[in-house]
């Protein structure tokens, strides 16, 4: 998904936000290219693991003109 950190960094800033403060949330987003229902469980699964309060999940919505529209357009991602 092109973003800057990985999933293990992105891990290591919730359990670090979380000494900090009680009313963390994190969104999921589903139906992304690759995301298969096994990678999908586990990342359900860890989610529940790091026991923050709130837990929001999102189908993709692919935006006009973003890259992913463009690498989806261009059949160099599949959906």
């Amino acid at each position: 998904m092109n973003r800057a950190h990985n999933a293990a960094q992105a891990k290591q800033s919730l359990q670090m936000a979380l000494q900090y403060f009680k009313n963390i949330t994190i969104d999921l987003i589903y139906g992304t290219p690759g995301l298969t229902n096994e990678k999908w469980k586990r990342n359900v699964e860890t989610a529940i693991t790091l026991n923050v309060p709130h837990l929001s999940c999102y189908a993709l919505t692919v935006e006009p003109q973003t890259p992913l529209d463009k690498l989806i357009r261009n059949h160099k991602k599949k959906m």
